[in-house]
């Protein structure tokens, strides 16, 4: 009896962490690079999303996360608009959400990128997505960052804003 009990608290315990998972919709979509749309629940409540490309020489599409089914989600931060390889989205605390991610190159190239799950500074689910060109297989992951990790503190994004600001100024000014 005690055997059966152990088993079926494994099995129940098992299922339970399969639902938590970041999950494909539908097949992927190509356009001038391809996407694909996502479903994450299971974790509970969520308030940040976050994606980061770990095969080499891939990168995310800018503007990778899009078309999410709740209102007031965005995309937050992309760590680099030319060659993002990191990107965070954010909205209300919610248990279920759609969204669309974006890649760069051919949807036959493989690729592997990292996912993660917040409520506030809790680490709710870390997973690795890997595309084989035709299908999508997830694990679990062992990306452990830090919601600061993943969002920017703001006062490196206005610094960084008005480095990139005075930069241009100066050379529109030399070009007169």
């Amino acid at each position: 009896m005690k055997k059966y009990l152990f088993f079926t608290v494994i099995m129940i315990f098992s299922a339970s962490a399969a639902f938590g998972n970041i999950t494909p919709i539908g097949g992927p979509v190509e356009g001038n690079s391809w996407s694909q749309r996502f479903a994450e629940s299971g974790v509970g409540l969520f308030d940040l999303v976050a994606v980061r490309m770990t095969s080499a020489g891939d990168t995310f599409e800018s503007a990778t996360h899009v078309n999410f089914s709740v209102l007031g989600w965005a995309t937050i931060y992309e760590n680099d608009p030319l060659i993002p390889t990191l990107a965070t989205a954010a909205g209300p605390a919610i248990t279920y959400l759609e969204w669309d991610i974006n890649f760069a190159g051919a949807k036959s190239d493989p690729l592997v990128f990292d996912f993660v799950a917040f409520n506030g500074t809790t680490l709710l689910e870390s997973a690795i997505a890997s595309w084989s060109g035709s299908s999508w297989t997830f694990t679990t992951g062992c990306w452990n960052p830090t919601r600061a990790d993943v969002i920017p503190a703001p006062g490196a994004v206005l610094l960084g804003s008005l480095g990139v600001g005075l930069v241009g100024w100066l050379r529109r000014r030399r070009a007169l």
